[in-house]
């Protein structure tokens, strides 16, 4: 008995070691990775994560400064209404946003819009003649 009870001892103190070795070496080499992005805020994400006025529900339009939630509800159940794709410039006419509300979405949007490069390659130049 007293045999089983040394080895499961050796593999307890074992694993401890193992365990302890694996932080040590996680802490030492945390510095050498970049730092992570906060892909959960749409502006820190590819241009694909920022909100679309037109089509994205309420929870993904929360995420628009000055919206919240109310205002994303609101946007959602006005869009059907409008006749037109809703957009920066048709969204003052959404019940319940105020100007300073568009003017924080347009500058949240000015910010984390950016111009995507064109993916057709430049046309060979001309022949001299």
């Amino acid at each position: 008995m007293r045999a089983v009870g040394r080895g499961v001892e050796r593999r307890s103190l074992l694993l401890l070691c193992v365990l302890l070795l694996a932080g040590a070496a996680r802490a030492a080499c945390a510095h050498l990775a970049p730092a992570p992005r906060n892909l959960a805020l749409p502006a820190e994400g590819p241009p694909s994560l920022v909100p679309d006025l037109a089509r994205d529900g309420a929870d993904r339009l929360a995420w628009l400064p000055g919206l919240g939630q109310g205002g994303a509800a609101a946007v959602v159940a006005a869009r059907p209404g409008l006749g037109a794709p809703l957009s920066l410039d048709t969204l003052p006419l959404v019940p319940g946003i105020g100007a300073e509300t568009v003017r924080e979405v347009a500058a949240f949007y000015a910010r984390v819009t950016r111009p995507q490069p064109d993916p057709r390659p430049d046309p060979p130049p001309a022949p001299d003649r």
